[in-house]
């Protein structure tokens, strides 16, 4: 009798794995040659689903049905120790190492992560991937593990389902059957086609639902990017390849090996594939539309591809095979993807390497981390079950336990934010009923005279227009001679458009999605609340280095190139915001005080000072319709005084904020409404 099915180990899907894991760590180390790196998450979800769906039908083959107790202990024992360890050690390293910010998150972040839905936690939270100059959770990457697990979790029950309980009871009959060829017999061989059929059509479906969601349903880029249901397509295309290819691909005895033909063209489609895939991790950034319009089920099909041509010996992913550190890599790539973020996390705070570098560290520093973990922790418990003599199952829960509660704890003791957004966002978005007031706001001084009808005010730009806009908002409550009224301010999003980005440790991204559309929401804006004056403020994030297609080099702010983009883009911000008859006025921004190295506008004074310089040079260009407040000036005149109204160099708190609105920003606008009214050009201001 021919031996039964079995899922042979295959050297061409660890070189695989630890491909993908390489480019993935490339990716976030920064490196402009992998700015496709992230897609090697989804080649790990193609191959999961492949490798899943082959034990499945192993084992349903050899027993008539699938275990579920021993389907999850094998799951549990495999994943679920070396992740809550490494949470564990990402809430210690918060508590040690993070800002306020990271402590602020790592509650919610650890538990997310602990119960794998972290990514419906960034979801929720309004995380986005995208946005790689912010100041990014520790345990981010959770979110592909979370996607994972969930489907561990579901796909063995969709098994049961289809299986029935008629297969169990057929069990004895199934193994005699084992040696006939599919279709010669009538009974059991009928059934596993059955159930391998069925598995096919849900995951055909799957793919179908998955891959028209984004577009069916408007979801955004980061609702495609993070959500179960919307990467799904990627996992059920290996379900797809695994259904296709098995019984042959398990060995069994009784199945012939390809047909030349047949491995020829596999070679063939698996070298094309790999080459679009190259391409792929090379250049197509995450905020690609592509994705929201079947990308990833295209992306997914390439993976099938290479997973074939691993398993058959076929093509390019065969030779990979040839490279034992390639396959060593492949073999310890959970734990190199589980604390490779970490890591960076740490290099990020602590230095300002080159991404090179970043690179090289957090993948030494990941590797020799995974070998300890394979050798002390996840193959003692996949072979016996117990670490260090004690029950796994009685050992995980604890940890998991105690980095949920460290986690909670860190987040208790964290300091209240001295930059609240989401607090000045919520004060900024509220109508305040007439007649209302605060005990706790500025007031006016003795002697100051309503105007008829008060200055209307919107304020536009990033978030140090978002702080300024909440601490006006204060003061207008009570001061009658202004009315704040909605405006737009993006958190990270600056004027200035590119087709790419380099921030001061030559980390290499692309501009996020909500900061491209300013040019829309703007005047849509004006339009709808018809301010009197319009207040734009930005620059830190202008400070970038850009670059456009078509445009060689990398420009900033001081040369021709990026100085005739700005006064472009400052122009239609003049145009489209005076349309209803708003006076543009252009805040001066003051130098970036960066107290320690990290992700995000750099302190470039230089580059500053030219900003500043263009604002002038473009109001002087309309000086009916714009005009510069000097505000960066009035905060020199301060001298000290600047430390404690930007508390962290950059932004205003909302205390400060209703300050500087109270002592500058109110007298400036009333005189911008005055020269307005009269028509007569207001020139730069600064109190």
């Amino acid at each position: 009798m021919p031996a039964p099915a079995q899922l042979r180990h295959r050297p061409a899907l660890d070189a695989l794995r630890g491909l993908a894991v390489l480019i993935v760590v490339a990716f976030h180390s920064g490196l402009g040659v992998a700015r496709g790196g992230y897609l090697g998450v989804s080649t790990f979800f193609t191959l999961s689903g492949f490798l899943i769906t082959t034990l499945v039908l192993v084992e349903h083959a050899g027993t008539g049905r699938l275990g579920l107790r021993a389907f999850w202990r094998r799951r549990f024992r495999r994943l679920l120790p070396a992740a809550v360890v490494a949470i564990a050690v990402v809430v210690a390293l918060v508590a040690w190492l993070g800002a306020a910010e990271a402590q602020r998150s790592i509650a919610g972040d650890a538990t997310s992560s602990v119960l794998y839905v972290a990514n419906w936690h960034l979801i929720a939270s309004g995380t986005s991937y995208a946005e790689l100059f912010t100041s990014p959770s520790p345990l981010l990457h959770m979110w592909s593990l979370a996607v994972e697990e969930q489907f561990y979790v579901l796909f063995p029950l969709v098994v049961v389902v289809l299986v029935g309980r008629r297969s169990h009871r057929s069990h004895r009959s199934d193994r005699s059957d084992r040696s006939v060829e599919p279709g010669q017999s009538v009974g059991p061989a009928r059934r596993r086609l059955s159930l391998r059929a069925r598995l096919g059509l849900v995951a055909a479906v799957t793919v179908v639902v998955s891959a028209v969601e984004p577009a069916l349903f408007g979801f955004s880029a980061d609702r495609t990017y993070y959500g179960t249901d919307t990467r799904a397509a990627e996992i059920a295309i290996g379900v797809l390849l695994a259904v296709l290819a098995f019984p042959s691909v398990a060995g069994a005895a009784q199945h012939r090996p390809l047909r030349p033909a047949t491995r020829r063209a596999l070679a063939v489609a698996s070298s094309v594939a790999f080459l679009a895939m190259a391409a792929a991790w090379a250049s197509v950034p995450e905020t690609s539309a592509l994705w929201r319009h079947g990308g990833f089920v295209l992306y997914a099909t390439g993976s099938a591809l290479l997973v074939a041509a691993g398993v058959y010996a076929a093509g390019p992913v065969a030779d990979l095979a040839r490279l034992r550190p390639l396959c060593r890599l492949g073999v310890i790539s959970y734990a190199v993807y589980l604390v490779h973020w970490p890591v960076l996390w740490v290099v990020d705070l602590e230095t300002s390497w080159s991404p090179w570098v970043r690179f090289v560290v957090a993948m030494a520093v990941s590797v020799a981390i995974a070998e300890v973990s394979l050798r002390l922790l996840e193959m003692p418990i996949r072979r016996t079950g117990r670490i260090v003599g004690v029950p796994a199952l009685a050992v995980v829960p604890v940890v998991a336990v105690l980095a949920v509660v460290g986690g909670a704890l860190v987040t208790h003791r964290a300091p209240a934010p001295q930059i609240d957004y989401a607090s000045a966002s919520d004060l900024v978005d509220t109508v305040v009923p007439p007649g209302s007031t605060t005990t706790q706001v500025p007031t006016t001084t003795p002697g100051q005279t309503a105007l008829a009808a008060p200055v209307r005010v919107a304020f536009f730009g990033d978030s140090t227009a978002l702080m300024a806009a909440a601490g006006f908002k204060r003061v207008a409550e009570v001061d009658q001679r202004v009315e704040a009224v909605p405006g737009a301010t993006a958190l990270g999003c600056g004027v200035m458009l590119a087709d790419k980005v380099r921030d001061v440790q030559g980390t290499v991204g692309h501009i996020a999605d909500k900061c491209t559309r300013w040019p829309e929401v703007w005047p849509a804006q004006a339009a709808a609340n018809r301010p009197d004056v319009a207040l734009v403020q930005a620059g830190p994030w202008e400070t970038f280095d850009l670059k456009w297609d078509g445009i060689d080099g990398w420009h900033h702010l001081g040369d021709p190139v990026a100085d005739d983009h700005a006064r472009e883009l400052l122009q239609t911000v003049v145009d489209d915001l005076s349309a209803e008859g708003a006076h543009v006025a252009f805040v001066t921004t003051s130098h970036v005080d960066r107290r320690k190295p990290g992700p995000g506008p750099c302190a470039c004074p230089d580059r500053l000072d030219r900003w500043n310089e263009l604002l002038r040079e473009v109001a002087a260009a309309n000086p009916a319709r714009a005009s510069v407040i000097d505000l960066a000036g009035w905060l020199t005149s301060v001298g000290d005084e600047d430390v404690r109204l930007r508390p962290d160099g950059v932004h205003f708190s909302e205390d400060t904020a209703a300050e500087v609105a109270e002592r500058f920003l109110v007298p400036q606008v009333l005189a911008l409404g005055s020269a307005a009214g009269a028509a007569d050009p207001a020139a730069t201001t600064s109190g």
